[in-house]
């Protein structure tokens, strides 16, 4: 059950004959002198609490505003020997007296736009306690210099710190896997162009911006996410090759990236994220990699051009609308496979690998569409090659098997 309280001035309290007080079991008081509560007892402690509004839901206390005007606010650790564990939704919102903020080591959750428009705040400690930070906790807070994230805390919400034009220092654990979209936009990190490589800008491992006019993306090996979107509208981008740390390729990343010629997965990737490619018209073939176990809703919506996917048999799940509008679409997967049974149930062309010819990297001068898609999986596999081998798939004769064979063969079949 869920009950709203306020803590109301001392002064007030006395000034009344008789106030009602309800506990947090429900139980009514006459608010006198004999029946405050024992950790209200103390003035100071009292006075360090009276300035909050606040919800009990499961013995745990939410803060839900603050209405004092002092600068320094210190969260209590407990109200009513219940721990608060909590500050909630826009419970500082668009407050400009706030300067610093305390919050004990019981706080487990900073909830959507707690602190939003807070201009003034400078400093705030988030404890290790902390696990969630929601979507635009701290966004617009213009003198807000440093932050840490504790290690507890797995996902940066989008616009979490957007916004925060002082925002230079931020420290990120390891434990976070992913950060939202837009959350540290306009920050002065974000700003300060001495932090971009190459139109990209990382936090710590985390790709979180490109400029929109980039052309070739080259990931660092060690990257660990790209935030959703990152890439979407990219119109000049004709490459990108995603590195085998990254895990999700998370919402719309490459929607609308019109002139995509080439996509290079690694293995590594679990998921392709809705409308992860949408509308990249001029995306020929993709391989998947084995890693791969989904293909959500719209991933590969309006690929027009998309002719050749490679499909493995760990892929379980792939949405009824990830292919809709590729209406030349040929699926190359394993046979009995879930890919199999996905392509016949949607009216998509299915090419099982047993029937596949192997073409001229099995030596017998025969080329072929499928030999490009065979190639392409093994290059995407980064699997070895004796001389024997690269003899067979060097295509231009340089001594070496790489992406440009892939598309030398492609050109050759289509002539």
């Amino acid at each position: 059950m869920k009950q709203n309280y306020k803590f109301r001035p001392l002064r007030f309290a006395l000034a009344v004959c008789l106030a009602v007080f309800i506990t947090a079991s429900g139980t009514i008081f006459a608010f006198g002198e004999e029946n405050i509560q024992p950790d209200l007892a103390s003035a100071s402690e009292y006075a360090s609490r009276e300035d909050f509004t606040y919800t009990v839901e499961n013995g745990a206390v939410t803060i839900t505003g603050y209405t004092n005007a002092e600068g320094h606010v210190s969260i209590p650790s407990e109200i009513d020997e219940m721990p608060v564990t909590a500050i909630g939704k826009d419970a500082f919102f668009s407050n400009t007296d706030i300067t610093e903020v305390t919050l004990p080591d019981t706080i487990e959750t900073i909830k959507s736009g707690a602190f939003y428009g807070c201009e003034n705040l400078k400093e705030i400690n988030i404890p290790q306690s902390v696990t969630v930070i929601e979507n635009n906790a701290f966004t617009d807070c213009k003198s807000l210099e440093e932050i840490t994230i504790p290690k507890g805390v797995l996902k940066i919400e989008p616009w979490t710190f957007s916004g925060c034009t002082n925002l230079t220092v931020i420290n990120i654990p390891e434990s976070v896997t992913e950060i939202g979209y837009a959350a540290f936009e306009n920050t002065a990190y974000f700003n300060n162009r001495d932090n971009w490589d190459n139109h990209m800008l990382y936090l710590g491992n985390h790709l979180i911006a490109v400029d929109k006019d980039i052309e070739q993306a080259i990931l660092r090996d060690e990257t660990k996410s790209i935030t959703n979107s990152v890439f979407a509208e990219c119109k000049n981008l004709t490459e990108i090759e995603v590195t085998p740390n990254i895990e999700i390729i998370g919402i719309c990343t490459f929607d609308g990236c019109t002139n995509l010629e080439e996509i290079i997965i690694s293995e590594g990737i679990k998921t392709i994220d809705k409308s992860a490619f949408q509308c990249c018209e001029n995306l020929t073939n993709v391989t998947i990699p084995e890693t791969v176990t989904s293909i959500e809703f719209n991933a590969f919506q309006g690929c027009t051009n998309l002719s050749i996917i490679y499909i493995p048999e760990n892929v379980t799940y792939i949405d009824e609308t990830a292919f809709d509008n590729c209406p030349n679409l040929t699926i190359y997967g394993v046979k009995g496979s879930y890919a199999e049974r996905y392509a016949k149930e949607n009216n998509i062309k299915f090419i099982g690998e047993s029937i596949i010819t192997l073409g001229d990297y099995s030596d017998d001068n025969v080329l072929s569409i499928e030999d490009a898609t065979l190639l392409q999986r093994k290059l995407t596999k980064k699997e070895a090659y004796d001389t024997l081998s690269i003899a067979n798939y060097d295509f231009n004769g340089d001594g070496e098997f790489n992406v440009i064979d892939v598309t030398a063969i492609q050109l050759a079949v289509a002539k």
